[in-house]
C-alpha cells in the first residue's frame, strides 16, 4: 500500500478566522490505469466520516480489484447505519428536492 500525505489547500473554517489544512493521503493506486484513491483530511478529520455520518451518500463497499477492502469501511458502514436509523440526509422520510 502506497501512502503519501499531501497537503491540497487551506480552507477557512465555518464561524471561524482560522483556516484548515485539506490532505489527501493516498490509501492505493489502480495498477492498470495509475489512478490514486484515498482520503481527504479536514485538519485531523476524515471527511468521509462527515459526509456518511449527515447522510449525504452511500457507502460503496467495493475496494481495489483483487486488493484488501478500505481499512476505514467497517466505520463507514456503522456511520451509515447510525445515519439511516436517525433518517438523516438521503435517508430521511422528507422529500428529496435539494437547491443549491
Amino acid at each position: 500500500m502506497f501512502v503519501e500525505n499531501m497537503p491540497v489547500s487551506l480552507l477557512p473554517m465555518k464561524n471561524s478566522n482560522m483556516l484548515q489544512e485539506v490532505t489527501f493521503r493516498v490509501d492505493y493506486t489502480a495498477p492498470n490505469v495509475g489512478r490514486e484513491f484515498g482520503t481527504v483530511y479536514l485538519g485531523d478529520k476524515n471527511v468521509a466520516y462527515s459526509i456518511i455520518a449527515a447522510g449525504w451518500a452511500r457507502v460503496k463497499e467495493q475496494g481495489p480489484k483483487g486488493g484488501e477492502p478500505s481499512p476505514y469501511l467497517t466505520e463507514l458502514l456503522r456511520l451509515e447505519e447510525v445515519a439511516k436509523q436517525q433518517g438523516l440526509g438521503r435517508w430521511s422520510k422528507v422529500s428529496k428536492s435539494f437547491c443549491f
